[in-house]
């Protein structure tokens, strides 16, 4: 799954920048100041960082809720951590990753649904509804050849029928028009 690997990646870089920046630091000068007196903040940073992981395992796995709920507890613990910042980012693009794709469903079904009608017209031989089914369709997934090729194959079949019914027409008239008389033998 692409997500879980993102979220790994993205775990490994955390677990990575939090080593480098607990590693000391080699200079030929001493520090200036002393570090500041312990205050628990370690036990936040290890916090947020768990959540930074969780948020970024969520994301993965689409729960895009639970990831900015995440994200937000993580904020309050450890603010000015830029990963934060990565993780909104991420969630937004997975937010409008989810809303396309159920766009795409959306057009989908809708497609189906004239698709539906379409075929059950042309099996009952009503030609124009099965066109005007097709072009409603079309209007929804206006590149799909598989459509145009389906709205073609009833436009083609209107015009038999229509031809048909002409043909008969014309033939009835002919009868009707003509005379017929009965001749006696001899």
């Amino acid at each position: 799954d692409l997500g879980n690997e993102a979220a790994l990646i993205l775990k490994k870089e955390i677990e990575d920048a939090q080593r480098e920046s607990q590693a000391p630091l080699v200079t030929s000068q001493p520090p200036r100041q002393p570090p500041p007196p312990a205050t628990g903040g370690n036990a936040n940073e290890q916090r947020a960082s768990e959540l930074a992981v969780d948020a970024s395992m969520a994301i993965g796995n689409g729960q895009l809720d639970r990831a900015e709920k995440l994200i937000a507890d993580g904020r309050r613990l450890d603010a000015a951590n830029p990963r934060w910042q990565q993780l909104t980012e991420q969630l937004q693009r997975a937010r409008q990753q989810s809303m396309e794709a159920q766009a795409v469903r959306e057009r989908q079904a809708a497609v189906e649904q004239y698709l539906t009608r379409a075929a059950q017209h042309m099996k009952n031989k009503e030609y124009e509804a099965a066109i005007a089914a097709y072009d409603q369709a079309l209007e929804v997934d206006p590149t799909n050849a598989s459509l145009i090729a389906s709205r073609n194959a009833a436009q083609m079949a209107l015009e038999q029928q229509q031809a048909a019914a002409a043909v008969a027409s014309m033939g009835a008239l002919k009868i009707s028009q003509s005379s017929t008389e009965f001749i006696a033998p001899g």
